[in-house]
């Protein structure tokens, strides 16, 4: 009986030290996956309801969404920017100045 009720302890605090370990892995692969910033460069195909949805050079469709609409001020269609953004919010617009529309499809 106290072999038994050893084995069982043991067997009770491996167990509670895998689930603990695992814990914090996955705790620690949230934390890097919502810190990542991706950007996009391309052209403003869509302003609306505070989101952009810009083509990209392979042709290739984005939305992402606006925080801060003041960040959309002097944009419009057609404007090439680069965005930065994380976990599907923009944190960064730059326009790409110099860049014509017009001389672009021709």
């Amino acid at each position: 009986m106290k072999k038994i009720f050893s084995f069982m302890l043991i067997a009770l605090m491996l167990s509670v030290g895998a689930m603990s370990s695992y814990a914090a892995q996955t705790h620690h692969g949230q934390q890097q996956v919502a810190s990542a910033t991706k950007m996009i460069s391309g052209q403003i195909a869509k302003i609306k309801n505070n989101s952009l949805t810009i083509k990209d050079s392979a042709g290739k469709y984005h939305m992402v969404s606006v925080s801060d609409p003041s960040m959309l001020a002097g944009l419009k269609s057609g404007d090439e920017v680069t965005v930065d953004y994380a976990n599907g919010k923009v944190t960064s617009i730059k326009k790409v100045e110099g860049y014509s529309h017009s001389a672009a499809t021709h």
